[in-house]
């Protein structure tokens, strides 16, 4: 006897003691188990997605080491961006890839260099996608905007004019200035974070990755540090800065 009254897919009637449902055809047990299974994955998946978010807010001094391919070092010839964000105990938080790649994407890489537009995905150890940057091509003014997983927008990080410090205004959804960063003239390596009111709440700083990799390819390493707790997304957005940092300012070598 089934237990639906009714198709739990098209909502149909169904008759005592059927199997399958007479309208769409499908078979209520293989139906049942399907949805079963999805709903296992999305409570594993879910599970995953806040360990990951736990050790984010947890953590206060992030490590950004972006990869260097073998190619690069041979020909000079910048390969699409990789880069991992470890916490201080070298703890894997998520892997940062740009997406597009190909003839296409090298050509873009190789025209267009630092000015170009890319997408960045931030994958957990289980394949989970946590957030995404999409930075469109620009000359000086450059923007990068987070979306979360499914898409909902985290922040904006926006460069700003400055004769003498480089600046950058990190947005809130609503495009609301939440926090200021500036990279003092003769200190080029480093950008403090300020929140909306001038207190000092983080640094970006890039470390010196070897003499080979920083002779012969664009990989870069950065540190990223916390000064109190801050919100979940808050920190993304820090992390997420730190990208269009090191784009913009040491993309190019030489």
């Amino acid at each position: 006897m089934t237990i639906y009254d009714r198709c739990p897919k098209c909502n149909a009637p169904t008759v005592e003691g059927a199997t399958e449902c007479l309208s769409c055809g499908i078979i209520f047990e293989k139906y049942r188990q399907i949805n079963q299974a999805e709903s296992n994955q999305e409570r594993q998946e879910g599970a995953s997605r806040t360990l990951v978010e736990n050790l984010i807010k947890e953590t206060k001094l992030f490590k950004i080491s972006q990869s260097v391919e073998t190619l690069e070092l041979i020909t000079g010839f910048e390969t699409r961006n990789r880069y991992r964000i470890n916490d201080a105990m070298n703890r894997d938080i998520v892997e940062v890839t740009e997406e597009k790649g190909g003839f296409g994407g090298m050509m873009s890489r190789l025209l267009l260099s630092h000015m170009r537009g890319l997408t960045l995905s931030a994958m957990t150890a289980d394949g989970l996608e946590l957030f995404r940057l999409n930075r469109p091509f620009a000359f000086y003014f450059s923007k990068m905007e987070a979306t979360d997983s499914s898409g909902r927008p985290i922040c904006k990080i926006v460069r700003r004019f400055a004769l003498i410090n480089r600046r950058f205004d990190i947005l809130d959804p609503c495009d609301r200035r939440r926090m200021t960063i500036t990279g003092p003239l003769l200190k080029p390596w480093t950008f403090k974070v300020f929140d909306q009111h001038g207190a000092e709440i983080g640094v970006i700083k890039k470390r010196w990755s070897g003499l080979l990799k920083e002779a012969l390819s664009t990989a870069d390493n950065f540190q990223v540090s916390v000064e109190r707790d801050l919100e979940f997304r808050d920190k993304l957005s820090i992390l997420s800065a730190a990208f269009l940092i090191d784009l913009i300012h040491f993309e190019r070598k030489g």
